[in-house]
């Protein structure tokens, strides 16, 4: 799969033109995965990673469809090689036939435009880099969780903070008034 790794870093490159702000959502979810899941790597760090999907189509002729269970506004990469011609990737929605030479890269929101590719004549492949939704939902999840008990746990010390500020004030005011005042005002808390 490194050798895949020229290809990654020309998309992100891509992507972080025309989305650099999605781009490095995928980056960060990327981040998320844990390394005990099916994650092949196609650069020397994962820190260079963007999708955790690839797939390689050989000689596949598809059919106008949606990726449905792709990233919710999300970006799909296309990038065919081989010895062809023709097979341009077409858009009915938008009413357009984009030519993917061999070597060329396209990107695509594939779940909100409908898409297929086109006849050709010879061997064509293609290596497609997408991140599915319900990955990006399940990590966004965890980070969520994480998030919160960091917050729960901030709020617990802030809390126990204020009880020693507390607990202080109230042994400062035992000296003043009197010892039965603090045991009120510690009693009050609870």
């Amino acid at each position: 799969m490194k050798s895949f790794g020229p290809l990654t870093h020309a998309i992100d490159i891509l992507f972080r033109t025309v989305d650099h702000k999605l781009r490095n959502a995928y980056q960060q979810t990327f981040q998320q995965l844990d390394s005990g899941e099916s994650i092949f790597f196609t650069t020397e760090k994962k820190s260079e990673e963007l999708f955790p999907l690839q797939a390689i189509l050989v000689n596949t002729l598809t059919e106008p469809h949606i990726d449905r269970d792709d990233w919710v506004g999300g970006w799909a990469w296309i990038a065919p090689f081989g010895s062809f011609s023709k097979g341009d990737l077409c858009l009915p929605q938008l009413g357009i036939r984009v030519p993917l030479a061999p070597g060329a890269i396209a990107g695509l929101r594939g779940r909100e435009l409908v898409h297929f590719t086109d006849k050709w004549v010879g061997s064509r492949y293609s290596i497609v880099h997408f991140f599915k939704d319900s990955i990006r939902v399940q990590k966004a999840n965890l980070m969520d969780t994480a998030e919160k008990k960091r917050k729960e746990v901030q709020f617990n010390v802030s809390s126990a903070q204020m009880r020693a500020q507390r607990w202080r004030t109230a042994a400062n005011m035992a000296a003043l008034i009197g010892l039965s005042s603090v045991v009120v005002a510690l009693i009050r808390e609870h």
